[in-house]
């Protein structure tokens, strides 16, 4: 069951959309840097400039939709076909879920990961793999790491972007079990990731989602209270869907 739903969740057209849709933000994103200032700035400043910090970096905005197109509405799809109780009958209710929350955090961190790995990549082509020390500017937690691993720097950002988007994809997967719109579900982690935004975030700055995709963003952000957002934001949304699929076959 779970090689079956990784399966699905990683070879469909939406993870081919939302891959090309990463990979454009970033090129979007880093537009100047790449195409317009040559090798005078280095590789983490490029990919940082497209990642996150750049004047028309889109991908902070978008990487909750992204991540949940690919598989996060494969509950509702399979709940309104009839599909889910076909399901029932090959596997346990408790292998289901299992397999379903696995395939889905896996497909959502993939469909922003893998293109953020591989404009990584890109940057280091075109600009060399020294830095020059200017951007360290931006960089406002683990300095030391930058300076001495400037590419692993950048490699733990790829990882956390695969959990970002794995957890938006589990949030969208914790949508479904209440609302069964699959345009729906595509749309609502994005516009619950808005709302902590404007409104949370003025309470205090570790509740703003931004940081969840770069800490760097603020510098008086905790990484210890992103870890906690994170695990509270997984820990919800899997005990949402859990009690969703019980509910919903009673």
């Amino acid at each position: 069951m779970l090689k079956h739903n990784i399966k699905r969740a990683i070879m469909n057209k939406n993870m081919l959309i939302s891959l090309l849709a990463t990979f454009l933000c970033l090129l979007i994103g880093g537009y100047e840097p790449v195409f317009l200032y040559g090798k005078n700035v280095d590789f983490t400043y490029t990919f940082y400039y497209a990642l996150s910090c750049g004047t028309i970096s889109i991908l902070p905005l978008a990487f909750p939709i992204i991540s949940s197109l690919p598989y996060a509405s494969s509950y509702s799809t399979e709940y309104n076909t009839g599909f889910f109780k076909y399901y029932l009958l090959k596997t346990q209710k408790k292998y289901y879920i299992i397999s379903k929350i696995i395939s889905c955090g896996i497909s959502g961190g993939f469909a922003v990961a893998f293109p953020t790995l591989l404009f990584l990549l890109l940057c280091i082509a075109l600009k060399g793999p020294e830095i020059t020390g200017e951007f360290q500017d931006y960089i406002a937690h683990g300095l030391d790491f930058y300076l001495n691993a400037p590419f692993y720097y950048c490699l733990a950002s790829v990882l956390n972007l695969f959990i970002c988007g794995a957890l938006f994809a589990l949030i969208g997967l914790a949508v479904s079990v209440i609302i069964k719109n699959t345009y729906l579900v595509n749309i609502l982690p994005f516009c619950f990731y808005i709302f902590m935004a404007m409104f949370f975030a003025n309470i205090n700055i570790n509740l703003n989602p931004v940081i969840l995709f770069d800490i760097n963003s603020y510098a008086e952000s905790k990484f210890i209270y992103v870890i906690v957002y994170k695990l509270i934001l997984l820990l919800s949304s899997i005990a949402v869907f859990t009690i969703g699929v019980y509910k919903n076959e009673e």
